[in-house]
């Protein structure tokens, strides 16, 4: 029977101890508590890193084992699970979780283009359902929710490349390390420093996608017209520029 590992501070603690299925939690008022614990993170503790307990994983690693992870919690096995090691009452947060209506931000940006604006709307409805209404509670829009992001980070990155230059890439470098920090505050079980970096995550995120997006949906006029537009674009605009992005 597979035996359970008491909560510390810092996860990579308990090592070979923790085991998939549950945590034992010690830091709640009414007692000790058990939560499923996802597979996904487990992985991440006994497989994913040979790091000793007092070692302090790289940027490159932590990058990898949150990737892998991502990855692993978009298949069938892992497509439900909340991914957190909270309960229900004790993750869900508006700071955290409401704050997944920014994502509508970009959608006023495409100059009116509908399908963006679509786009947009559903990836900050099912923000909003998969990190407040359902957080912490095993359901499908935790999977859908990942699957959409993923695809949608990888379509605007897409764009991005053919219609902007390499130096905006540095516009990803702030929300990509809140979402590592978040992934990171997961793991060591900091539940405040989670919903912070996880708000910030949401809040850069969506205010680097609707920068981009403007910029998408800017630089084939800026192209036929220079003298139009803010000399800023001279600097982000590639011009390979898609006509496509026009309204």
């Amino acid at each position: 029977m597979a035996s359970r590992a008491m909560m510390t501070e810092d996860i990579t603690d308990l090592g070979e101890r923790i085991v998939p299925g549950h945590w034992l939690k010690s830091n709640s008022a009414s007692g000790p508590v058990i939560v499923e614990v996802p597979n996904s993170i487990y992985n991440w503790i006994n497989k994913g890193t040979s790091l000793s307990p007092n070692s302090i994983p790289s940027t490159f690693l932590q990058i990898v084992n949150t990737v892998a992870i991502q990855v692993q919690e978009t298949t069938i096995k892992e497509f439900q699970n909340p991914g957190l090691p909270w309960t229900v009452n004790e993750c869900r947060s508006v700071i955290a979780g409401g704050s997944g209506i920014l994502y509508c931000l970009p959608a006023f940006f495409c100059k009116g283009n509908n399908i963006t604006q679509c786009i947009w709307v559903t990836q900050a409805l099912l923000s909003i359902m998969a990190d407040y209404v359902y957080v912490g509670e095993k359901s499908c829009i935790h999977g859908v929710d990942r699957c959409f992001a993923i695809a949608n980070v990888f379509a605007l990155l897409f764009q991005a490349a053919f219609g902007l230059k390499s130096i905006t890439l540095i516009l990803t470098v702030f929300p990509i390390s809140c979402f590592l920090l978040a992934n990171r505050s997961k793991r060591k079980f900091n539940l405040q420093g989670w919903i912070w970096y996880h708000f910030l995550w949401h809040l850069s995120g969506s205010i680097c996608a609707a920068i981009s997006t403007y910029w998408l949906y800017t630089c084939p006029d800026y192209n036929e017209d220079p003298s139009t537009l803010h000399s800023l674009l001279n600097h982000v605009c590639s011009t390979k520029a898609p006509s496509v992005m026009k309204s």
